[in-house]
């Protein structure tokens, strides 16, 4: 296997420091060291790629409702700042050209966590790969795109062969490993809660990077790099041993 990763990615940004899935967020991911940093694309109701975790734009923003209900222009009224830290009172929720500009601009290379919608676009996995793709393809950049959902893993397979993947899961099973591997994942990624040495000898064993989320103590960390895990996700990526 040639796919290399940094010890440490640092998870939605780096989001015990600034706002989650926010271009603040890359810069003091920037700043602390990481290389690498993981976000989450959903998409809004005209079916531009944005970066929001939930499935609704209440516990990060100062609105409310379907993140597939509402247009990104129409989110550009939005503070995702505020709930954070008020200095960060204004922070906008960035769409994926604007992430991914970003992140070219830094020198950071993004891992997107494709996320699915139960309303409005983004129900059909093909829309929310031809989204993410028109906009790498815009940028000209190569994202890892990871995903729990299988049928999200699927189309990035069939819409994007050439850019890796990972299968996400809490924890790694037979069938999940199976499942990687006939979509020609490169890694497969775990919670770190249940996440044995075992689980990863295994994984490794199948031909695949074994990554852990989320991990921010440096003791739980550095156990398990020890192991062999090939990267972490951390909300504070500067506890991550390199």
């Amino acid at each position: 296997m040639t796919f290399r990763l940094p010890p440490v990615i640092g998870h939605r940004g780096a989001a015990a420091h600034a706002p989650e899935n926010t271009l603040p967020g890359f810069d003091k991911a920037k700043a602390l060291g990481c290389e690498w940093v993981e976000v989450d694309v959903r998409l809004a109701a005209d079916g531009v790629g944005v970066l929001v975790h939930d499935q609704t734009l209440d516990r990060t923003t100062d609105g409310t409702g379907h993140v597939g209900a509402m247009s990104w222009p129409a989110m550009q009224s939005l503070d995702a700042g505020s709930w954070f830290d008020g200095a960060f009172a204004g922070t906008r929720i960035p769409n994926l050209e604007m992430a991914l500009i970003a992140a070219k601009r830094l020198g950071l290379r993004l891992n997107l966590e494709l996320k699915g919608n139960t309303v409005g676009p983004g129900r059909d996995p093909a829309a929310v790969l031809r989204a993410v793709m028109a906009a790498v393809r815009s940028i000209g950049t190569e994202p890892m795109l990871s995903s729990f959902d299988v049928a999200l893993v699927r189309a990035a397979r069939d819409h994007a062969p050439n850019l890796p993947r990972a299968l996400l899961c809490p924890v790694p099973d037979e069938d999940l490993l199976w499942m990687a591997a006939a979509l020609d994942c490169v890694a497969v990624g775990c919670s770190h809660k249940k996440l044995t040495a075992d689980h990863v000898r295994t994984i490794r064993a199948r031909d695949f990077l074994p990554l852990a989320f989320t991990v921010n103590e440096a003791e739980r960390a550095r156990e398990l790099l020890g192991w062999g895990v090939a990267a972490v996700f951390s909300d504070r990526p500067e506890v991550v041993p390199r």
